[in-house]
């Protein structure tokens, strides 16, 4: 909103040494629209963070807090880089691509996203909102909203994944999840407006416990404690 240390994304991101060497956070107040490569080195421990500033924390509802949403074709973070975490956030695309791109994240990527609303209406087809199909990638996905006009989530080739009190809500007839064996999901919900395609994909295989879908394929993926 101007008040800040930087008015753009890229000008805090230019403000960085080219290898980092503790983690660099940067606090979003009000609404910014901008796409951001990010190719700088980072580390597991020494990784980039992204967070609403504090008392613009969302309450659950899009536009109530902090907003970053992606320029030209939707995307707010670019490919590159490998450690990044997102915090108490809006990420939303209004174009044809995904909010982020970790559909073929570098070797030994981590990924946090925590509290965060991520949206992208417009993005239609077999495309996911959540992609990652890194097999060394390892990534925790908590307490957020995922809502795509597409699908909403493709892990089958991710490392390890960690997915607790995640809502999934596809805006079209498309498979909402499609997760592998090393994706575990508990306490989660998946839905979509209507149709006949499958919530939970019978083409995936993850672990978990007490999920939840709008049809019956919550406890045909995971029979333990599931509902529909």
């Amino acid at each position: 909103d101007g008040s800040g240390d930087f008015t753009t994304l890229t000008a805090w991101r230019d403000s960085l040494p080219a290898t980092l060497t503790e983690p660099e956070i940067c606090q979003i107040k009000g609404t910014i629209t901008e796409t951001v490569s990010f190719g700088k080195i980072t580390s597991a421990a020494n990784y980039v963070e992204f967070r609403a500033f504090p008392g613009q924390e969302h309450t659950g509802t899009p536009g109530t807090g902090a907003q970053w949403i992606g320029g030209g074709n939707g995307r707010c973070l670019e490919s590159g880089g490998k450690n990044f975490r997102f915090v108490n956030l809006e990420l939303v695309s209004n174009g044809i691509e995904a909010p982020t791109a970790f559909a073929s994240a570098a070797s030994g990527a981590t990924l946090l996203v925590s509290n965060c609303i991520m949206r992208a209406p417009s993005m239609t087809g077999t495309a996911a909102l959540c992609a990652y199909g890194a097999t060394t990638m390892s990534a925790v996905l908590e307490n957020s909203i995922f809502i795509s006009g597409a699908r909403c989530m493709d892990s089958r080739n991710v490392g390890s994944m960690t997915v607790r009190n995640c809502t999934w809500w596809s805006l079209t007839d498309q498979l909402v999840v499609i997760a592998g064996p090393k994706t575990d999901f508990k306490n989660c919900y998946a839905g979509r407006v209507g149709g006949t395609q499958q919530v939970w994909s019978n083409a995936s295989t993850p672990t978990g416990s007490h999920n939840a879908s709008s049809d019956t394929t919550a406890t045909a993926r995971f029979p333990t404690s599931s509902i529909n």
